[in-house]
C-alpha cells in the first residue's frame, strides 16, 4: 500500500510549571507527560481489499489492532526514516469518486484515520 500524503505524526509534551518556597522571581518548568494529539491520517493512496477489510470489521465490532510502520522514501523509492504506530485501529475511511476502467481493478483510498496510543520512530540507514 502506499499514500502520497501521511499527517498527524505528532508527539506533544505537556510543560508543568511548579513553584518552589522561597523563590518569588519565577516558576520552574518541569516536562511532563507526552501525548499523540492527533491522528494519522493517510490520504490519497491506492490500497489493496486488506485495509478495507480491517476497517469493515472494526465497523462490525471486531477490533483488531495492528502495527502501521510508515516509511519515507526519497526519489529513488529508498527509504529514509520510518515512523511505527503500534496497536493502531482505523476509525474513519473516506472513499473517491469512483470512474469504470481506472486504477487496474484497484480502490484509491482517499483518507483513513487512525489513532494510536505509542509511537516509536526509526531511523533507515542514517546514524
Amino acid at each position: 500500500m502506499w499514500f502520497s500524503e501521511a499527517s498527524g505524526l505528532v508527539i506533544e509534551t505537556e510543560v508543568v510549571s511548579i513553584r518552589v518556597g522561597g523563590v518569588n522571581t519565577h516558576e520552574i518548568q518541569l516536562a511532563g507527560p507526552s501525548k499523540f494529539p492527533s491522528r494519522l491520517v493517510l490520504k490519497r493512496g491506492l490500497a489493496e481489499a486488506v485495509l478495507w477489510s480491517w476497517y469493515r470489521d472494526v465497523m462490525r465490532g471486531k477490533v483488531v489492532r495492528k502495527t502501521v510502520t510508515v516509511i519515507l522514501q526519497n526519489y529513488g523509492g529508498e527509504p529514509k526514516w520510518q515512523w511505527v504506530f503500534t496497536e493502531a485501529c482505523p476509525v474513519k475511511w473516506s472513499g473517491p469518486e469512483l470512474r469504470a476502467g481506472t486504477a487496474g481493478g484497484r480502490v484509491r483510498i482517499d483518507r483513513t484515520d487512525s489513532p494510536g496510543p505509542d509511537l516509536d520512530e526509526k531511523s533507515s540507514g542514517r546514524q
